[in-house]
């Protein structure tokens, strides 16, 4: 018994090894791009900061040092060492290790983007030694906490660690183009249709419905028709529906509903060709119901023919301009391209022909929010939370305004709606950083102080570098915390913003040069190299 037991425990203690080392070496890996591939007898260049160096968002060989060492002609070896997610500790750390292993010509330091919500190294004593990120927590212990965290209740609508609204997640919420069956029917007045049929279709009660109208009962009059295709179009019965609509197309040809049905559900059984013939026929032969331009414009947006379908949207809206289907498609296919004013536009015209949708107020909110108009973004964030149609888009609003509450500085308001959420990483980053914004920033200066002068302790060129864009409030201020830091130790300060300040001038000029979330694209991390190359004239 006493040696089973001791076999136990060995193994445990083994397999909880293996399991401690796994998790420390799969960040290492995943998180970080090292460029390895060194030039004997060539200067080095190291390259140091979050996941703006490691190029979140793009392949490999994307990134801005792989850019760089494309431009110097490989006069210099370049090795990205960016890890998603460092702050400055984690930087001054990895910075301090490599300096052990490799004596570059020059370090470019990028950082403090995520010191606004990566607190690790930010209760450390003062001017310690640099800790181990790797032997700060027991990756095992981290990992219990964030499967308790993910899966509570109270933390279930908590999706993003980064609290600020810089747009980075809000555009994965929207859903565009997402077909609904209601758009097949918009144009019919329910009002004009009575009986104990349609009683039951507004009741919802689909099966007693399909059960009185089977046995081709649905075939004696057009209106018993169409709730039939609609009752089996609300139990996902798109194969009987299709075979229904074929018959009432020949039986009642002054219909243009069933065309419009019949285009729907061939889409939805993936019969795209088809669905496009039949909807481009019906509108032809129903040339002012705006069914078709919807349905058509949504049939091109789902193959991407995004220039087709606005078309086909547009020419729908020129007929009526208060369709609020159209309106809605469009609105959320300017707000997925960036083009927030556009969208702003088309949401503003829907709401005011409709105040029934939760989804438009959300996504008007986020339209108002990247526009810079937050007294509207959280005005209509408020409806959207507050409705009681979605609740998955209530709390999702709810979310985002806490977020926008809290980066506009409405700080004991963004805890009672977090408290509200029962969102507890929300509370605790709150309560962390609420009362002590100066001190982390002092933290910030102090890791940027010891990375500058142990570089110039060891005779190492060294630069300090700004991202290309300003998101929210914190990378103002560690701008000019970097600014004034380099020009105190006279060291060069490769200025992105100033960069790329002329090359941001449009809206499609910012999608070529930077992602959603903030990062550089490819095209970005090319004129990230080429400032670095200019700014140290390399």
């Amino acid at each position: 018994m006493l040696q089973r037991l001791i076999i136990f425990f060995i193994g445990s203690i083994f397999a909880f090894s293996i399991l401690e080392l796994s998790l420390r070496a799969i960040p290492d890996s995943y998180y970080t791009r090292k460029l390895v591939n060194l030039i004997p007898g060539k200067p080095l260049i190291l390259c140091v900061n979050d996941s703006f160096t490691y190029g979140a968002g793009v392949e490999k060989g994307e990134d801005y040092p792989s850019y760089l060492k494309k431009l110097l002609k490989n006069r210099f070896n370049v090795i990205n060492h960016g890890k998603s997610g460092s702050n400055s500790s984690i930087v001054r750390n990895i910075l301090f290790n490599d300096l052990n292993n490799f004596r570059p010509a020059w370090v470019i330091i990028q950082v403090g983007w995520s010191n606004s919500w990566n607190l690790n190294g930010y209760y450390s004593p003062k001017n310690s030694p640099p800790y181990n990120p790797n032997t700060f927590h027991l990756r095992i212990v981290q990992l219990i906490r964030l499967i308790i965290r993910r899966f509570h209740p109270k933390n279930r609508f908590h999706e993003n660690p980064d609290l600020h609204p810089d747009g980075s997640n809000l555009l994965k919420s929207v859903n565009p183009f997402k077909p609904k069956a209601d758009k097949v029917y918009n144009s019919i007045d329910f009002s004009n249709y009575k009986g104990k049929n349609w009683d039951l279709f507004h009741a919802g009660r689909y099966e007693d419905l399909i059960k009185n109208l089977s046995h081709e009962n649905w075939k004696r009059d057009y209106s018993s028709a169409l709730i039939y295709t609609l009752s089996l179009l609300e139990k996902d019965d798109a194969k009987t529906a299709l075979a229904v609509v074929d018959y009432s197309i020949n039986s009642w040809k002054d219909k243009s509903v069933f065309w419009a049905g019949k285009g729907y559900i061939l889409k939805e059984l993936s019969q795209k060709n088809e669905a496009l013939k039949t909807l481009l026929t019906g509108a032809k032969l129903f040339p002012n119901d705006t069914a078709y331009y919807c349905l058509i414009g949504e049939l091109y947006s789902s193959t991407n023919n995004y220039k087709l379908a606005t078309k086909w949207w547009e020419k729908g809206l020129s007929l009526m301009p208060d369709n609020v289907n159209i309106l809605e498609n469009l609105g959320e296919y300017y707000l997925a391209s960036n083009d927030f004013s556009k969208s702003y536009s088309f949401y503003k015209r829907a709401i005011a022909n409709s105040k029934d949708n939760p989804e438009d107020f959300y996504n008007l909110g986020i339209a108002c929010f990247k526009l810079g108009k937050t007294n509207e973004a959280l005005k209509y964030l408020d409806l959207a939370g507050k409705n009681q149609k979605d609740a998955d888009i209530a709390q999702k609003a709810k979310y985002y305004r806490a977020r926008l509450l809290l980066d506009t500085g409405s700080t004991e308001e963004a805890k009672q709606s977090f408290k509200e959420l029962g969102n507890r990483s929300a509370l605790d980053f709150i309560d962390s950083t609420g009362s002590n914004k100066k001190k982390i920033l002092t933290w910030y200066e102090n890791d940027l102080r010891l990375m500058i002068e142990y570089c110039i302790k060891n005779k190492i060129n060294v630069a300090l570098m700004n991202y290309p864009e300003i998101r929210f409030d914190w990378i103002r201020k560690i701008d000019k915390t970097m600014k004034t830091i380099s020009s105190e130790y006279n060291i060069p300060y490769i200025d992105n913003l100033k960069y790329f300040k002329k090359l941001l001038i449009s809206n499609e000029a910012h999608k070529k040069y930077i992602q959603n979330d903030g990062h550089c694209t490819k095209y970005g991390n090319e004129e990230v190299a080429k400032n670095i190359v200019k700014k140290l004239r390399l």
